[in-house]
């Protein structure tokens, strides 16, 4: 990974953000959900088993380049990261795949995802301070209703999804695409992130500043802040 750089918040004309685990969390947490489903579906698994066997499925699952179709391999990755999660457990819905898409239906919604504190002021804020927003996100078309039902949609003036973009972080295709949208240089653009391989690395290999967030709210770290409110701190406005 290449070493951090300062960035010089002075420049910063755009910010983007991604989406999952920086502005938004599953609610109550991933493996509720899996668990609420599942009963529905005659499978009785602990929540917190599920939450464990998702994590260890989220990174031993990859997506399968022989699936063209962008939001088919989307559906076809979180399916297979599904049914890894629960075969690990040793039991899976007997009719799974009616379970699966109950279960990819009900993360596009609103409902299934809750927004970090302080974020919807925190991004009305830097718009009125004159800073153009983006999300910049390794998802699927879900995220759209996603975004408009948790009322954050308003606040950004472009979505860059890698599924329409046809190329995921950090492949540097989907910030330039985000570039293009946005009508704008790299070096005048800070990225907003969660994650040090897609969002951090990246950011840095496409040539954009950036910043990682960690959630814990404590002081700000060189290359990271602790809650996205700390930006407010940071970009004073244009």
């Amino acid at each position: 990974m290449k070493a951090p750089e300062a960035v010089d918040f002075a420049r910063v004309e755009v910010v983007t953000f991604d989406a999952a685990g920086t502005l938004l969390r599953p609610h109550p947490s991933v493996g509720a959900v899996y668990r609420e489903v599942a009963l529905t579906h005659g499978c009785d698994l602990p929540e917190d088993a599920l939450d464990q066997a998702f994590r260890t499925a989220f990174h031993a699952v990859s997506k399968d380049p022989a699936v063209l179709d962008p939001e088919g391999r989307e559906r076809d990755f979180w399916r297979r990261v599904v049914l890894h999660a629960f075969r690990s457990l040793g039991r899976a819905p007997a009719r799974f795949d009616a379970f699966f898409e109950e279960l990819w239906d009900t993360f596009a919604h609103g409902a299934r995802w809750r927004v970090y504190e302080r974020a919807p002021e925190t991004l009305a804020t830097l718009r009125a301070r004159g800073y153009r927003l983006g999300v910049l996100s390794n998802w699927d078309n879900r995220l759209h209703r996603v975004l408009e039902e948790t009322g954050l949609r308003v606040l950004f003036e472009v979505v860059t999804i890698s599924s329409e973009a046809g190329a995921e972080k950090p492949d540097t295709a989907i910030f330039r695409r985000a570039e293009a949208a946005h009508a704008i240089a790299p070096a005048l653009t800070l990225h907003i992130g969660d994650s040090l391989k897609h969002d951090i690395e990246g950011a840095r290999a496409a040539g954009w500043p950036v910043l990682r967030v960690r959630h814990d709210g404590g002081p700000a770290a060189p290359g990271e802040i602790g809650c996205l409110s700390q930006l407010l701190e940071l970009l004073p406005g244009r």
